[in-house]
């Protein structure tokens, strides 16, 4: 069976992942290498190449599979050959995480079964220049927020380097002692991943920056630029005992990226409802939606 043919992801399938990916070019924020590299765990993802598809899953402790979306250079292939694994295999077909533009296909395959919306792990899609300028009425709160922390603070921003990714392990740690990542089994598979994405800093294609007061790290971000013209941010963090930390990371770290970036993925919420409403602060321009289809 091809079930046995199914393998983990390892830092060495990066190129092979990233042609598939750029293939499909699926707007969703799991999308990327990194993100899918660091998550790798705690999704348990196994992978296979078949008939020219990358078919990504998610084994669940019982060994059964939940699909993610699948990758070819034809949608309408891809999503036709994991239907065809899912029948291979004698499995009950269930797929997470699947974007708008592939509903059309799912339907004109006319599969049956149950399709239905995601909103917890919609991303929040936001205009560069927006966040970059913070212009408008919308934004006034924010201004002002970020206009106090300027005056009360003695702040840098910088880039990430090889020069201070040591002092962001410092602050990460003290951000999971503060958060008690080890009793929160999805806080601390995400600080393994920044730990793991600080470490292999030189092979991922990534973006960061930091702000320091009064010297020392209170917050960092890392993102990513995808091709064409938009960029994921994958991780945001700030000590929360300096007001309007989070607004200083976010508003110089979008002033600093590629002018070529035009469109940016703050990606979801998991239902969070604290962190939907700092979300929708930031008004998005459009969500990516996704959906959950099984039979």
């Amino acid at each position: 069976m091809s079930l046995k043919l199914l393998k983990p992801i390892t830092l060495a399938d990066k190129q092979l992942f990233q042609k598939f990916l750029q293939q499909s070019n699926y707007p969703i924020s799991e999308y990327t290498f990194p993100n899918l590299y660091i998550w790798r765990n705690y999704y348990n993802f196994q992978w296979i190449v078949y008939n020219e598809t990358l078919l990504l899953f998610q084994k669940t402790p019982n060994d059964g599979l939940i699909a993610f979306p699948p990758l070819a250079s034809s949608m309408k292939v891809a999503y036709q050959t994991l239907m065809r694994y899912f029948n291979d295999n004698d499995l009950a077909p269930e797929i997470h995480r699947i974007p708008e533009c592939a509903l059309q296909i799912l339907r004109e395959l006319d599969l049956g079964g149950t399709i239905m919306e995601d909103r917890d792990n919609w991303d929040y899609i936001h205009e560069k220049i927006q966040l970059a300028t913070l212009s408008g009425k919308k934004y006034q709160n924010i201004r002002k927020k970020l206009n106090k922390f300027e005056h009360r603070n003695n702040w840098k921003y910088e880039a990430i380097s090889s020069e201070n990714v040591e002092e962001i392990f410092d602050m990460q740690n003290e951000w999971c002692d503060f958060r008690s990542c080890s009793e929160n089994a999805s806080l601390n598979q995400e600080n393994q991943g920044i730990i793991e994405l600080l470490n292999n800093w030189n092979d991922f294609e990534l973006m960061g920056g930091v702000i320091r007061i009064d010297g020392v790290i209170a917050a960092f971000t890392i993102g990513e630029c995808l091709p064409k013209d938009w960029m994921v941010i994958h991780v945001e963090k700030g000590d929360v005992n300096f007001d309007g930390i989070y607004q200083a990371i976010n508003y110089n770290f979008i002033k600093n990226i590629p002018n070529t970036i035009l469109w940016v993925n703050r990606e979801q919420d998991l239902g969070h409802e604290s962190l939907r409403e700092a979300k929708m602060r930031y008004h998005p321009d459009h969500f990516s939606k996704k959906y959950t289809y099984w039979k």
